[in-house]
């Protein structure tokens, strides 16, 4: 099984499904904010108030009493300002432009969008990755422990950043065949030194930014290695709740995406969606993860993969990317590109 380019799609042949690509997804998206813009852009123009304060006027009884007390003075070029003020009232609603906005609010997309605000986002641009969004190594919540450490089944060593460049727009974290010793955490002596043939990198908003409920969207790029797993999930400070927004892992055409949760991580229960049968290498993809209080669904490309009504976590959680190796031999370099990402909530 593998998949064919249709132009603006690909055909997943395991499932015969079609996944329009970054691109085309990418450009609604890009038209519908541009839209979302000036429909704000037209609400705040000096135009469009007067217009709601004339429409508020001309509905009153101010008006009429106005409208009464002129005529019964005879105020004639007063009479003519009212009428003069009224056209220009009608002609403005009556107008391409007002017309082109009430079209605009009115379209089933735009409500979709005003329904969220973005809360944190990053599109890399510059040549160093801004640590003030992003933490490189991972987040025990310990103080003493604040810098680059490994999970007892990392074959990669996590450094603090040396393996995440910041370039052309894009972050790109890097997994290399190189000698390093790190701390590894290991039960039940706690850190201990260990020698690694491979580093690697991560980056979380643990120190930044946390959330709950909202939208996540990424546009990532992978380049494939065996024993490598490319990750992008949600967490906190302990093992469970965990949420894989996606995991593409020994397969390069094998993606998973669910939710870990329970009292401890030797009982946690799981569901997970999964497939085969895409190529990640070839090109970007852009992966959206929904999270509400009753459900959670992935999207790729728009086109939702998985859904999920149990194990919702309750929490505030953040955003990690993680480039991990899962094994003794691996065939570098590895790297995951992260174009652009967006955490949106619901706008009040």
């Amino acid at each position: 099984m593998g998949n064919i380019s249709f132009g603006n799609s690909y055909l997943i042949l395991s499932k015969f499904k079609l996944f329009p690509k970054y691109t085309k997804v990418e450009k609604k998206a890009n038209e519908l904010a541009a839209k979302y813009q000036s429909v704000l852009d037209f609400e705040n123009s000096d135009a469009y108030k007067k217009y709601l304060e004339d429409k508020k006027y001309f509905a009153s009884k101010e008006y009429q009493e106005d409208l009464k007390r002129l005529r019964k003075e005879d105020a004639k070029e007063a009479l003519e300002a009212l009428e003069k003020r009224k056209k220009d009232f009608e002609d403005f609603g009556n107008s391409k432009a007002f017309k082109e906005y009430i079209a605009k609010k009115n379209d089933p997309a735009f409500a979709e969008l005003s329904k969220y605000k973005v809360v944190f986002e990053d599109d890399f641009q510059g040549n160093k990755l801004d640590t003030d969004k992003w933490t490189t190594h991972y987040h025990s919540g310990i103080d003493t422990m604040d810098g680059a450490y490994a999970l007892a089944s990392d074959f990669a060593f996590p450094t603090d950043g040396n393996n995440i460049d910041v370039s052309g727009g894009r972050a790109k974290i890097t997994l290399k065949s190189e000698k390093t010793v790190g701390k590894t955490w290991k039960l039940p002596y706690g850190f201990v030194d260990q020698e690694y043939n491979y580093t690697t990198g991560l980056m979380n908003t643990a120190k930044s930014f946390r959330g709950k409920y909202g939208k996540i969207e990424a546009k990532v790029k992978i380049t494939h290695s065996a024993n490598a797993s490319f990750l992008c999930y949600l967490g906190t400070e302990k093992m469970l709740p965990h949420i894989d927004i996606f995991r593409i892992e020994d397969n390069k055409k094998d993606y998973s995406s669910g939710s870990l949760w329970g009292k401890s991580y030797d009982a946690h229960q799981k569901a997970q969606g999964h497939f085969s049968g895409i190529d990640f290498a070839q090109d970007y993809f852009i992966f959206t993860f929904l999270w509400g209080p009753n459900k959670m669904v992935w999207k790729i490309n728009g086109e939702v993969v998985n859904e999920q009504t149990a194990g919702i976590p309750e929490e505030e959680m953040f955003l990690t990317f993680n480039l991990r190796g899962t094994g003794e031999k691996i065939d570098t370099p590895a790297a995951m590109e992260i174009a652009w990402v967006k955490w949106y909530q619901a706008a009040e």
